[in-house]
């Protein structure tokens, strides 16, 4: 299979654009990040500490797909603090998520220097997907709060929806360790999870 070819008219993105990324992070961003991988952090130890209390209801059926969704929320939230210095421009993201995707394709192999190399596109895709899991949590547990994670329009910077999307995530893990306490069994989750998705 040939790949289209591009016309000599069309930019290719190439490591000079993406020279801002070398360029070392502000006090002020350092500050956050601790601060916020710190509570990213205490919130993952919170579910860490679920398998341990919970071993037998976190491995039935209906607990331990809500366990593996959190885990990918603290992951996708962790990467996503790092690259939260994005600058959100609509340029940059559609040049960074084809350098991405050319990356991908070169070298078949991605790891985190190319996502902070490419982070105005890896960031949005970390948040989202910590956002897409947890949508679908709150509709397991018929939580509106859970569902709500986009900030007005003209405040829609990442650091803005990992902090709403970390929140969600405290929720989340608050509405678990519920479940793991009251004993419900997978009937009743069932039940719930049924009702939560129509």
């Amino acid at each position: 299979m040939e790949l289209p070819r591009r016309s000599r008219s069309e930019k290719v993105p190439t490591r000079n654009k993406c020279i801002e990324s070398k360029k070392p992070a502000s006090l002020k961003h350092l500050i956050w990040l601790i601060e916020r991988r710190g509570q990213n952090n205490v919130t993952a130890h919170e579910l860490l500490s679920l398998f341990e209390k919970y071993p037998t209801q976190i491995n039935d059926a209906s607990h331990s797909k809500y366990a593996q969704k959190l885990v990918a929320i603290a992951f996708s939230l962790w990467r996503a603090a790092f690259l939260s210095d994005a600058r959100g421009q609509i340029d940059s993201k559609v040049q960074h998520a084809e350098g991405f995707l050319r990356k991908l394709l070169t070298d078949n192999m991605i790891s985190f220097a190319q996502d902070r190399e490419w982070r105005e596109w890896s960031v949005n895709y970390y948040i989202d997907d910590a956002r897409y899991r947890l949508v679908e949590l709150g509709r397991w547990w018929d939580d509106k709060e859970l569902s709500n994670l986009e900030p007005p329009k003209d405040r829609r910077n990442a650091k803005r929806r990992w902090d709403l999307a970390h929140q969600a995530f405290k929720k989340a893990v608050a509405n678990f360790t519920a479940d793991l306490k009251s004993g419900k069994n997978k009937k009743q989750l069932r039940q719930r999870s049924t009702k939560g998705r129509k």
